[in-house]
């Protein structure tokens, strides 16, 4: 961000459209796409934030 000479940056303010970095999550021998959490490691199971999930044990 550029400012005038002399004038203070304000760290606090966010540009629009700024860059985002999707992220995966390990989910025992799997990966979770992004915008899936690991839900059941011994599955390797994912679902969506909030979302009910089998709690079986795999092996």
């Amino acid at each position: 961000m550029c400012v005038r000479p002399g004038a203070t940056c304000d760290a606090s303010r966010r540009c629009s459209g700024e860059i985002t970095y999707p992220e995966s999550q390990s989910c025992g021998m799997q990966t979770c796409n992004v915008g899936l959490v690991c839900c059941n490691p011994s599955c390797g199971i994912c679902a969506p934030a909030g979302e009910k999930c089998s709690d079986r044990v795999c092996e």
